[in-house]
């Protein structure tokens, strides 16, 4: 068995040493009896290794820790999309306030000046590890945006980040090229400081309107979301035009509790401060959502809320038991 003595130099195969043409049908199986018994061999930037060692190394990996339960993960980059103005800012917003009592948190912002920001937030109290972030536009820098953040991620041991929007990183996410050279850096800071991060980003005006929101919808290439580990969506109920519904358009990590046919719907508002706030009130089928309240529905609705009045039912109450908003419920009533 010379030929298999030259193939197998040691632990090594090497299959140029050997006239594969002159070996015989023994030879042949010999090796491969062999090869069956190799174990995988290091290659320098690689992880090679038998499948069921890397079963048996991912059944001892931590548990996964939810940020956004059934959404986000610790250590994710997500994405939260939706038009223009449908209230992607202020859902992320409320979620980042309760994110920032268990995480240092920055909010790099490139939406709302502080004064806007006053005017619709007059009252929050934020955590101190609630960290705001923008460009200051009084330095000039020859760093980049994605250079700077990582300085600043560094800088302030930063866990979560949260970019609103993605235009605050590049205005040419409409090539396949520069948005996954975009992506593959986000994930390069994020895998360095085990960093989980958020990225807002619009949706088309092509998309706008009273149909399903799916991972076509988002803004620029389809590389944004190929490398994100989740998608959320925020998108507008054709039935009541104050409120939204969320959507969960991918989710690597478990089950999608939230997808078409489980739609969270949130109503537009503020709280008892005067504070912008999007109050979760049921949950529907997107189907339901995306169809008009045709006006014999609209009707029965009418009736329902006057005869839960008479029974003695706040507007709240009402709007909850009928799944529209308060102030449908008040238009109703007085018809």
């Amino acid at each position: 068995m010379a030929n298999i003595e030259k193939a197998f130099n040691g632990s090594e195969l090497n299959l140029l040493n050997v006239d594969l043409t002159k070996l015989s049908k023994e030879e042949i199986e010999a090796i491969q009896a062999e090869l069956q018994k190799r174990s995988a061999q290091p290659v320098a930037g690689l992880i090679i290794e038998n499948m069921t060692d890397a079963i048996n190394r991912a059944k001892k990996l931590p548990k996964l820790i939810p940020i956004l339960t059934d959404m986000v993960n610790e250590d994710n980059l997500s994405m939260l999309v939706g038009q223009q103005g449908i209230g992607k800012s202020g859902w992320m917003m409320e979620k980042s306030l309760a994110i920032a009592k268990s995480y240092r948190l920055g909010y790099l912002d490139g939406e709302l000046s502080v004064r806007q920001l006053l005017m619709r937030y007059p009252t929050t109290k934020f955590p101190p590890t609630f960290f705001r972030i923008e460009k200051d536009r009084n330095i000039r820098s020859s760093a980049d945006i994605l250079t700077l953040i990582e300085a600043a991620v560094e800088a302030n041991r930063l866990k979560v980040l949260i970019v609103d929007n993605i235009t605050s990183l590049s205005n040419q996410v409409e090539k396949s090229s520069d948005a996954g050279t975009l992506m593959d850096r986000m994930n390069d800071i994020k895998m360095r400081y085990n960093l989980t991060l958020i990225i807002l980003c619009h949706v088309p005006k092509l998309y706008s309107g009273f149909q399903p929101i799916t991972l076509n919808s988002v803004q620029g290439s389809a590389r944004l979301t190929q490398l994100a580990d989740s998608v959320i969506g925020l998108a507008q109920s054709a039935r009541d035009s104050s409120q939204v519904y969320l959507k969960v358009l991918k989710y690597r990590d478990g089950e999608n509790r939230y997808g078409a046919d489980n739609c969270i719907i949130y109503e537009r508002g503020q709280d008892t401060q005067g504070n912008f706030t999007l109050r979760q009130c049921g949950f529907a089928d997107e189907k339901f959502l995306l169809a008009a309240e045709t006006q014999d529905e609209k009707n029965e609705k009418i009736e329902q809320a006057k005869r839960l009045a008479a029974q003695g039912m706040t507007v709240r109450e009402i709007s909850q038991e009928l799944g529209c908003s308060p102030a449908s419920v008040t238009r109703y009533i007085r018809k």
